[in-house]
């Protein structure tokens, strides 16, 4: 190359959806749309995509729950069957996968669940 630099994939991931989103369809799918984005980065996709996917109907997956509060319904997935849907408010009150894993990624125990166990400490202290 002549001095330049390649590109990162979170760059290429901006680039996607910046073209994704000029087009103006009316159905924007995005899958992961931010896993390689450093937070800041993601931050900022999430707070412009509303505004920019308006009258678009958005299907976002995602493994990151807190990408989803932007969403109107969420719906959890369970190898390929819809096994609980609601809103960001909704769910997580909610007896199911959504919470779990919302208590597992916040490390929280769900209301009324013991504390997690500390790990045990091994080796010789050295």
């Amino acid at each position: 190359m002549w001095g330049g630099q390649a590109l990162s994939s979170g760059q290429w991931q901006r680039i996607a959806l910046a073209r994704a989103l000029h087009r103006g369809s009316g159905l924007l799918v995005l899958d992961e749309p931010t896993s390689d984005m450093d937070p800041r980065g993601e931050h900022a996709v999430f707070q412009r995509l509303r505004d920019a996917a308006d009258g678009a109907a958005v299907v976002l997956v995602t493994h990151n729950l807190e990408n989803t509060r932007i969403a109107d319904r969420i719906y959890v997935l369970d190898r390929g069957q819809v096994i609980q849907h609601g809103t960001w408010d909704e769910l997580p009150e909610t007896e199911g996968a959504f919470r779990e894993m919302l208590m597992l990624r916040t490390d929280r125990p769900a209301a009324g669940a013991a504390a997690p166990r500390p790990l045990p400490v091994t080796g010789n202290g050295s």
